[in-house]
């Protein structure tokens, strides 16, 4: 990992009694778990394919079949390069995004770090990931060492373009019925979603 890179886009901080944090260069607030809370993360070098073989392990149960067949072939192309960074980038979130209950009580300032859509007017923002267990054992996965498969996660639905509700949601279901991963949301807050 270039770690320059890493390294310019943080800021050591300006508060005279907290120099031992990192603080976000863009929007400047503290850095935990490699991002801000806002979800900004630091630039990284360009991906490799072998980046991206291994971010599809950590996207497993998170991107439906008809998707990564796409996502395959563009990784083939002329804009790999795009994909392999974007792979990298999404297992990275999927992988330091909270757990359930983790932002518990913080309402409409939780970040939602995925959004799902299908039908053109359906969403989900995925704000908490499920931990899984052990009985969430999968052996048709493609990691299929992997017990304590995603299955769920908490976050907003909105089926019909009305705001929506919080409660869980089933990414098996989603993907199973057409659901794609958008690669181009950025995390962002509830808030910030429902305006």
């Amino acid at each position: 990992m270039n770690t320059q890179a890493s390294l310019d886009f943080f800021v050591q901080s300006p508060h005279e009694n907290d120099s031992n944090s990192t603080y976000c260069e863009e929007c400047g607030c503290r850095i935990t778990q490699g991002r801000c809370q806002h979800g900004i993360m630091p630039p990284r070098p360009p991906a490799t394919k072998m980046d991206a073989v291994n971010a599809l392990k950590v996207l497993d149960g998170f991107i439906g079949p008809s998707q990564l067949h796409a996502v395959g072939a563009a990784c083939r192309g002329e804009e790999k390069q795009f994909f392999f960074d974007k792979l990298v980038e999404l297992a990275q979130i999927v992988s330091t995004m909270p757990k359930t209950y983790e932002q518990d009580g913080k309402g409409e300032d939780a970040i939602a770090y995925l959004h799902y859509f299908a039908g053109g007017q359906a969403s989900w923002w995925i704000t908490e990931k499920d931990a899984g267990c052990e009985d969430d054992y999968d052996p048709t996965s493609v990691n299929y060492e992997n017990r304590g498969k995603q299955l769920q996660a908490f976050g907003l639905a909105d089926l019909f373009g009305d705001g929506g509700e919080l409660g869980y949601i089933s990414i098996e279901e989603i993907l199973a019925n057409g659901g794609e991963l958008d690669f181009h949301f950025t995390p962002k807050t509830l808030k910030e979603i429902r305006k």
